[in-house]
């Protein structure tokens, strides 16, 4: 299934990123899979933390790029992936991605363009450049519920 590329907001500042995540948390459910590309630094994980705020996550949410997967328990879990160290897309499912997927809390994949290929074709893409001193953040989406999501994305009230 081909993407909808669609819709783009430049942030500037964590605070700004993280407000999109809390923003974002509004409109997710169970099983809802969103996918974050960008460089080092580019402000994955901070937007994450933002979406775990949102979602009423008390913990503090770090980088997973150690452990490949951080579970934050909540009204509605948050399962925080991060491929970058994963030297092959089935590690993936070595890890038990797949399962997770469909446990009924949220995905949320940094470096989500190792494994995309592995993914059901129903997620939120959010690719993140570095712009100037802020950042510029293109969203995406592939199937029925990505499109909801990033109809949720375009009510945005941020910079265009």
């Amino acid at each position: 299934m081909e993407p909808i590329h669609d819709i783009s907001y430049f942030l500037q500042g964590e605070e700004a990123m993280r407000d999109f995540g809390r923003y974002l948390a509004a409109a997710i459910a169970p099983d809802d899979i969103l996918c974050f590309i960008g460089d080092l630094g580019a402000g994955k994980t901070t937007l994450i933390q933002g979406l775990a705020q949102g979602m009423g996550i008390m913990e503090d949410v770090s980088s997973a790029t150690f452990s490949l997967m951080n579970i934050y328990r909540g009204p509605l879990d948050l399962y925080h992936f991060d491929a970058y160290r994963m030297e092959d897309p089935r590690d993936f499912y070595a890890i038990g991605g797949e399962e997770v997927l469909s446990q009924g809390g949220v995905s949320a994949i940094e470096w989500a363009g190792r494994v995309l290929d592995f993914l059901p074709e129903d997620y939120l893409l959010c690719t993140i450049h570095y712009e100037g001193a802020g950042r510029k953040l293109e969203f995406s989406a592939v199937g029925e519920r990505g499109a909801e999501l990033l109809a949720h994305v375009a009510k945005y009230e941020g910079e265009r």
